[in-house]
């Protein structure tokens, strides 16, 4: 990857791209021999906690946003609104299990869709039957080949082996994962029409829902003049500019923000930094190309921590391969983010008794905002509040409006990028259980004329409310300020 990078000639970039190729190959079936080999000796364990099914299914289809847009397809997913989103199973193995069938739909398909369709296969008490369909346009299955489908080293024709590539072990796999579960896999196919590859795989519903960030521990540590600390912060999202502002002010450490990851490289030519903050998706120049500049052309050696709407399986490993050393999920969790800050700065902070927050003292009069997050981060400081509040205020109508624009014009990737901008602004109110899956839907999903409307109206009236009820705090905190 290192020597991508460098000044080749053509020969030798044909050379290099051969090598990389070929060692992702041999990773990916070492991988899959080393699954195939824990689940034949029952080594396999299937873990159970709660996790969110719409979580999982929109990050794994990001996954391939990338892939999917290269071969010019489209991707669609439909959840049943009566799945409950809280469900108590192992999620690793579930997006294992996406994986393979989502990376092997776009493999076989070029062009048309790939599509997920998630339903409720039936609630008895407190447990469901989740259904999961993927879905493609892609080249089909022969009839009597479908019944071998699932078996080791298998694939419906040798020349599929030739021009796809691949062992033949993910199908394998992924029938297996299933079965662990107590589930059930099936297939139906046509040639030269697509596949549907269908499961179904029982859980708990966790009534225990994850509460947002800010609801539980709203406990904050201090920390005494740190001096000799400097940290630069890529980030393009006034809010999170705001929040990072007032924690580093708080925590008394030197640092400088810039908006994108074109200025955060020549703020780090110009400056020795014990620490970067980067956003991965920022205009001009994205995370993952600034870190990869940092490393090759600066051949700096300074810690990198990216931070990602978006903190699913994969998602640390990505990060790491394009240089960086850790990863933190918006919205920022001050305690995550000092542990962080300790952790690779290296300095030992002594830490006072915790205090407790003044968390959601007026939460209970609020019908659509949570004051949660906003309350530990604030750590009780009510012109923070106020300030937060009112750039709140100020920013979401011009946010609702650039998305309507966008839609018109039409600009999807603005649409997208601004979709994916506004969770960090809904997320200082608490409004994440209400708005992401919506928002994700924007960012992610191929959307005709009448979902997108139908997305828009929802999310223009719960910020509408949202707006009702911060104006209202806004005046509350201007009076005790």
């Amino acid at each position: 990857s290192l020597l991508r990078e460098s000044d080749l000639s053509e020969e030798q970039d044909k050379y290099v791209t051969t090598i990389h190729r070929s060692g992702q190959n041999l990773l990916e079936i070492i991988n899959d021999i080393l699954d195939l080999s824990k689940i034949e000796a029952g080594m396999m364990r299937i873990e159970s906690a709660p996790f969110s099914i719409r979580d999982i299914i929109h990050s794994t289809s990001t996954m391939f946003h990338s892939q999917i847009l290269d071969k010019n397809l489209r991707i669609r997913v439909k959840i049943d609104e009566t799945v409950p989103d809280m469900i108590e199973g192992d999620a690793m193995r579930l997006t294992q299990i996406l994986v393979n069938l989502i990376s092997n739909a776009i493999k076989f398909t070029n062009e048309g869709s790939i599509t997920i369709a998630v339903s409720n296969k039936g609630i008895t008490e407190d447990k469901i039957r989740v259904g999961i369909d993927v879905i493609d346009t892609g080249i089909g299955i022969e009839k009597d080949k479908q019944k071998n489908i699932f078996d080791r080293f298998q694939q419906a024709e040798d020349f599929v082996t030739r021009k796809f590539g691949g062992t033949g072990l993910g199908l394998s796999i992924v029938k297996n994962l299933v079965l662990l579960q107590h589930g059930e896999i099936s297939v139906e196919s046509e040639l030269s029409k697509g596949s549907r590859f269908s499961l179904v795989i029982p859980y708990r519903v966790s009534y225990g829902a994850a509460a947002h960030p800010g609801s539980k521990n709203r406990q904050t540590n201090d920390m005494p003049d740190l001096g000799n600390v400097s940290i630069l912060v890529a980030e393009d999202n006034e809010l999170n500019q705001s929040l990072i502002k007032h924690l580093f002010t708080k925590w008394r450490l030197k640092f400088d923000i810039v908006g994108n990851g074109a200025e955060a490289l020549i703020k780090s030519e110009k400056k020795k930094y014990d620490l970067v903050l980067m956003d991965i998706q920022m205009p001009v120049m994205d995370g993952y190309s600034a870190t990869m500049q940092i490393r090759n052309k600066l051949k700096l050696k300074v810690p990198v921590i990216a931070m990602t709407a978006h903190a699913f399986t994969g998602e640390k490993e990505k990060c790491i391969s394009y240089g960086m050393n850790d990863c933190i999920s918006k919205p920022i969790n001050e305690k995550e983010l000092l542990t962080l800050i300790k952790r690779f700065t290296r300095f030992d902070y002594p830490v006072t008794p915790p205090q407790n927050g003044n968390a959601n003292d007026a939460g209970t009069q609020y019908k659509y905002i949570d004051l949660g997050y906003m309350s530990q981060v604030s750590m009780g400081n009510k012109d923070y509040e106020k300030e937060i509040t009112g750039l709140f205020i100020n920013d979401i109508p011009g946010e609702l409006d650039a998305l309507k624009k966008s839609w018109d014009k039409p600009d999807i990737p603005h649409l997208r990028h601004l979709a994916h901008n506004m969770k960090t602004s809904v997320s200082v109110m608490g409004l994440d259980d209400k708005l992401h899956a919506t928002l994700d839907s924007l960012e992610y999903d191929d959307l005709d004329s009448s979902t997108f409307t139908e997305k828009f109206n929802y999310l223009r009236e719960v910020c509408s409310n949202a707006l009702e009820e911060a104006k209202s705090l806004y005046e509350n905190l201007k009076v005790n300020s």
